[in-house]
């Protein structure tokens, strides 16, 4: 729901990156969820979560800059009730 997230603490090497995660809103919702996926609290993508079925989301890639910790973030935009559901989250480096 619009303010609601999750965040993850992870020590992640420098490099180039993607996450892949699951979601899907929720089915008597009546609306779509927009979800911001974020490393650091910079914004890599925004997606539109509108399907009650499960969907298999990839991010486009992004760069670490420095080796050390870093916050992954999971935050909703979208008003009222509409609620999305995120699982199975991978960290994908190349």
């Amino acid at each position: 729901q619009q303010g609601g997230s999750i965040s993850q603490s992870m020590a992640l090497r420098a490099g180039t990156y993607q996450i892949r995660f699951a979601a899907a809103r929720r089915e008597n919702s009546g609306g779509s969820q927009t979800i911001s996926v974020r490393m650091d609290g910079v914004e890599i993508v925004q997606y539109v979560i509108a399907d009650p079925h499960i969907s298999q989301l990839t991010t486009p890639s992004f760069a670490i800059a420095a080796s050390g910790n870093h916050i992954l973030s999971f935050v909703g935009l979208s008003g009222a009730a509409n609620s999305a559901f995120i699982d199975d989250v991978s960290l994908l480096m190349h």
